[in-house]
């Protein structure tokens, strides 16, 4: 019969080996869980001023005004008010055309906004102004409107 025996030093060889395991699957999920649940943020900076240093807030043309925000990895909006030449200016990247039928487009406060109105609908519909972008069927996408009546723009990225 043969007997085992183990030193202090093997035994903690052997207490650490799953460790080697463990801690790597431990920062793993760390990085996948900040990625879905990072920083995410529900604003309302009137005046614009204090707008965050944002890639989003950063693309809002200057004077910029009542603007409202939520940024999150998965969920990019804000809206502002503007005027048309302004916006026209701003979004000439996604070449503005001249809404011809009804735009829908998501607000700042889709996925839920603290900062404003309670009962402030999640979603505009925007019947004369202009649109650029557009949102692809499965709800991604890239879009800005301007409401030409309200003079307020919106915008929505949806990666």
């Amino acid at each position: 019969m043969k007997y085992i025996h183990f030193t202090g030093i093997q035994k903690f060889q052997m207490e650490k080996l799953p460790l080697r395991y463990i801690i790597p699957m431990i920062l793993a999920m760390t990085a996948i869980l900040s990625f879905f649940f990072g920083k995410e943020e529900a604003e309302n900076a009137h005046g614009g001023s204090n707008v965050p240093m944002d890639v989003a807030a950063q693309r809002m043309p200057d004077g910029a005004s009542d603007v409202q925000y939520y940024f999150s990895p998965t969920f990019t909006a804000f809206e502002f008010n503007t005027d048309e030449p302004t916006f026209t200016r701003w979004a000439a990247a996604w070449t503005p055309h001249e809404i011809s039928s009804p735009v829908k487009i998501k607000r700042h406060n889709y996925m839920g906004d603290a900062a404003g109105p309670v009962d402030a609908p999640d979603e505009i519909t925007v019947t004369a102004g202009l649109a650029a972008g557009h949102m692809r069927p499965d709800g991604t996408g890239e879009m800005t409107v301007f409401d030409r009546t309200l003079n307020r723009a919106y915008y929505l990225n949806i990666p």
